[in-house]
């Protein structure tokens, strides 16, 4: 099985997918848009087998209309469209997710307050009926940073919320999933968004006041870099949910759905 994977920068990197990869045998392969990689010839040909067997869109501290700025946002676009059309299943996390959502006619907006940190997550009744979600355990504490969220696509199953933000995942035809938060992520991978991206956080108090004066909206759901760090009891049991996830995704499918891809 070839899975592609767009990395968006060069600090959000594939993490426990990775790892997931190399256990199943999975071959992995990165499209870097902030090193300009080429996104490769979808179009069919008889001579040759399909060049993909599902995608992967990681994160990114960018909007998915930052256009202007990340020029190569307009072919990822089509390129995501593309996969969507050859009916190969796709996982989108946080940005990807966003991009996914807006694949299929949703809205991504800034939400109302950022959310950085580890905080609980449930998944809803009706996710816990899904192939991919079957039999999870409707409660998890999952690493969160995102300030945009998005609408849920028309005929969507509504799979995980908070009481931050409502909409933290979703799955269109049991193939096409976004999650806002991040169950990728490994000890490397938090030390280097904590380094990169340093400013979205709470900085730390230095008296009372200062913790006072922090205690408003801005930072209420916002961690520090060292509550970040040192909460690291979820990574293992997150991994554990990715792989499940990504084993039923791309793996496991039913024989029905198997045929579609």
């Amino acid at each position: 099985m070839r899975l592609y994977y767009i990395q968006h920068v060069p600090f959000e990197g594939p993490g426990s997918i990775e790892h997931w990869a190399k256990s199943r045998k999975v071959t992995l392969i990165p499209l870097r848009v902030y090193e300009e990689d080429p996104f490769p010839d979808l179009s069919p040909a008889d001579d040759r087998p399909s060049v993909i067997d599902g995608l992967i869109l990681m994160g990114g501290p960018m909007g998915v209309d930052d256009i202007k700025q990340y020029p190569w946002l307009t072919e990822e676009k089509e390129f995501i469209r593309n996969v969507i059309g050859m009916k190969k299943p796709i996982l989108g996390v946080c940005l990807g997710a966003q991009l996914l959502a807006q694949a299929f006619g949703a809205r991504v907006f800034p939400h109302r307050q950022k959310e950085i940190g580890w905080y609980p997550i449930r998944f809803t009744d009706e996710s816990l009926t899904t192939h991919i979600f079957k039999g999870v355990s409707p409660e998890h504490c999952v690493l969160h940073w995102h300030g945009d969220t998005f609408s849920l696509p028309d005929s969507s199953v509504h799979i995980a919320s908070n009481k931050t933000c409502e909409n933290q995942a979703f799955l269109v035809d049991d193939q096409y999933l976004g999650l806002q938060f991040h169950l990728e992520t490994d000890k490397a991978g938090l030390a280097q968004l904590v380094e990169n991206c340093a400013s979205e956080l709470r900085p730390p108090p230095q008296n009372a006041l200062a913790t006072e004066s922090l205690a408003g909206a801005d930072y209420a759901t916002v961690s520090t870099a060292e509550d970040l760090l040192v909460n690291l009891a979820n990574l293992e049991a997150n991994s554990k949910l990715m792989s499940q996830i990504l084993d039923r995704l791309f793996l496991n499918r039913p024989a029905n759905e198997t045929k579609k891809i």
